[in-house]
């Protein structure tokens, strides 16, 4: 095999709904009205942020790997509990580097000692389900616009995986939907190390600290750190502007239903939010 250059490899599991969905009528037309609304409006590298969700568990998923005798079958390692507390985190990412972390947890009220070691610039707040709604949205908009304040123009153009929300001075470009896989940046390049880190840090936690759980008020400083270590401006990598990034290869598992998406999308898909605030109709 090494002669033929191929090797085993684990593959990601992605849906059929993803694969069909990402296909090159609808990633052309996204890219197409990106390009009008940067034309438009002149946006600039720092006025263009992508925002999503993510959940960290108090019991990551994956644990890091660790050095066993041989013959050993069975290789065991301590956790906090069986099941885990999800705190949601929403991120915003520029193409200059600028992040901007948000972070939902799972109570009635917020308690001060949730928020020791949550990174420099984040907001938290506390939801009894733990998950993102129009309303938490609607704050973290507010939280948006507070921490970007210095590096907007007039304008800004979010690009984001949900597809029903407005702001003020903010242009909201939805991705087309089941292909954030591949169109969102945050869960191309950030999501995954910063996941790695986190779980990493919660093992180095639970080593430091024999017979402790980690507990909501943990999950912070864990992450914090996890964040300091991703965070970084090469894992911006929504510039410049490419719309041939993808090749006919990453087109390929969607060929069958090309001809039933074009003829059932709408041409003026992706949806595109507009400023509230410059209707000429008000």
């Amino acid at each position: 095999m090494k002669e033929c250059q191929q090797t085993m490899r684990k593959p990601d599991s992605i849906s059929v709904a993803r694969l069909m969905a990402f296909n090159k009528f609808s990633v052309g037309n996204f890219f197409e009205v990106l390009r009008e609304l940067r034309s438009k409006h002149q946006f600039h590298s720092k006025d263009i942020y992508n925002i999503d969700d993510t959940g960290f568990s108090t019991v990551p998923t994956k644990s890091p790997k660790v050095i066993s005798a041989r013959g050993n079958q069975r290789v065991i390692k301590a956790t906090s509990a069986e099941r885990g507390t999800t705190i949601t985190c929403v991120c915003a990412m520029n193409a200059i580097g600028n992040f901007f972390p948000f972070l939902i947890f799972p109570r009635m009220r917020m308690n001060p000692s949730f928020i020791y070691g949550a990174p420099n610039g984040s907001t938290e707040v506390a939801r009894e389900t733990g998950w993102i709604t129009a309303q938490i949205f609607l704050k973290y908009l507010q939280h948006f616009k507070l921490r970007s304040f210095y590096y907007l123009t007039t304008t800004a153009l979010i690009q984001l995986g949900v597809d029903f929300y407005r702001a003020h001075n903010i242009f909201l470009l939805v991705f087309p939907p089941h292909t954030s896989h591949k169109l969102q940046p945050l869960d191309v390049a950030f999501y995954s190390p910063l996941t790695a880190a986190y779980s990493q840090g919660c093992d180095n936690f639970m080593v430091n600290h024999p017979g402790y759980a980690i507990a909501i008020k943990t999950v912070a400083g864990i992450f914090g750190k996890a964040y300091l270590k991703t965070a970084i401006i090469r894992i911006a990598i929504n510039e410049p502007f490419n719309y041939s990034i993808f090749d006919d290869e990453d087109f390929e598992p969607s060929h069958p239903t090309d001809t039933l998406v074009q003829d059932s999308q709408p041409k003026d898909s992706p949806a595109v939010i507009p400023d509230p605030s410059r209707d000429n109709s008000a």
